[in-house]
């Protein structure tokens, strides 16, 4: 087993439960491809860390939530 099987993959899966629950409550449309609202919306984080092009903030995580769920809504 890889270390992305043992680590990201399980990672993953809970975060795409997260995102099940947020279809569940009308957050997010229910035909999403929860793998592409999970890039989008870790991309910019990863992007940031590696670059250091910018602060890490919870205003920013902020305005990528808010983001992705303008761009995946209902």
């Amino acid at each position: 087993m890889t270390n992305r099987e043992k680590l990201a993959v399980p990672l993953d899966e809970a975060k795409k439960a997260r995102l099940r629950r947020a279809q569940k409550a009308g957050q997010l449309a229910a035909d999403v491809d929860l793998d592409l609202v999970l890039e989008m919306l870790y991309a910019p984080l990863f992007l940031r860390w590696l670059h250091r092009s910018g602060p890490l903030t919870p205003a920013y995580a902020d305005s990528l939530v808010a983001a992705t769920l303008r761009a995946f809504g209902p």
